[in-house]
C-alpha cells in the first residue's frame, strides 16, 4: 500500500510493518504494548527521521519525528493514534487525547524542541459529529485546543462538511475519524488534502488515507 500511494511521509497508527518495510525505508516506530500486537509510526521513504523523546505514557499511540526535509526546512511530525478507556463502562478517547497533547506542549511551543514547522496526523478516534449526536461539547473543546496550538485541520479548505474516513459496519453515519494538521506557515502553502478511497484500501483497511500535499 505505500508504493500505491507516493509520499514523503507516511504517519501510522495500529498496524504492525513487515519486517521489509524497515529494509526499504527510514522508520521511527513504538509498540503499543499489552494485548495489542500493533502500534504507531513514521516512515520515509527518501528522508531520514530521528525520534524525538516525549515524556508521556503513551508510547506506541503517540510518535515524533524530526527530519530534513530540505537544506532549509526541518519538518516535526507526530503521528497520533487516540486510545480509549473505560470511563464508568463507557469507551472514551477525549481524556487521553487531552492528556497526550499535554505531555507534547512544549513540542509545541518550541520549549523542549526548536522546529515549529509541524505536521500531526492520524486516527484521532474523535469528531464533532460526536458533539451533534450526543448533544455533548468535549469533541470540539479538543479540537479547539489544537487550534490553540496553532494547527490547523488540512481537510477545512477542500470539504464543506464532514469527510468519511472511516466505515464502521454497525452505523450508517460517515464517520470523520482521521485528521492531518499543520502549523499555520505549512497551512498557507497547503495545495491540497484529499481522502482517498477505492476497493483496494477498502480490502486492507476500515480506514480511509488522508494525503495532504504541501508546495514547499
Amino acid at each position: 500500500m505505500l508504493s500505491e500511494i507516493p509520499a514523503d511521509y507516511y504517519l501510522l497508527q495500529e498496524v504492525q510493518p513487515p519486517e521489509w518495510v524497515s529494509d526499504e525505508y527510514e522508520m521511527v516506530w513504538t509498540d503499543i504494548g499489552g494485548t495489542r500486537n500493533w502500534g504507531s509510526g513514521i516512515v520515509s521513504q527518501d528522508h531520514s527521521l530521528q525520534k524525538i523523546s516525549v515524556d508521556t505514557e503513551f508510547e506506541g499511540a503517540v510518535m515524533t519525528a524530526e527530519s530534513q526535509y530540505s537544506s532549509a526546512l526541518e519538518l516535526t511530525l507526530i503521528s497520533f493514534y487516540g486510545l480509549f478507556e473505560d470511563v464508568g463502562g463507557t469507551q472514551y478517547t477525549i481524556p487521553n487525547l487531552h492528556r497526550m497533547l499535554s505531555d507534547l506542549t512544549g513540542l509545541f511551543e518550541g520549549k523542549t524542541h526548536g522546529n515549529r514547522n509541524i505536521i500531526l496526523g492520524g486516527d484521532l478516534n474523535a469528531s464533532i459529529q460526536f458533539d451533534k449526536q450526543f448533544n455533548i461539547d468535549s469533541h470540539r473543546i479538543f479540537f479547539e485546543r489544537l487550534e490553540a496550538f496553532g494547527l490547523r485541520n488540512c481537510l477545512h479548505p477542500f470539504y464543506e462538511d464532514f469527510v468519511r474516513t472511516y466505515r464502521d459496519p454497525r452505523s450508517d453515519v460517515d464517520w470523520q475519524m482521521d485528521y492531518l494538521f499543520v502549523n499555520d506557515w505549512l497551512s498557507n502553502n497547503l495545495v491540497e488534502c484529499e481522502v482517498l478511497e477505492n476497493e483496494k484500501i477498502k480490502e486492507l483497511s476500515d480506514h480511509n488515507p488522508v494525503v495532504v500535499t504541501l508546495d514547499i
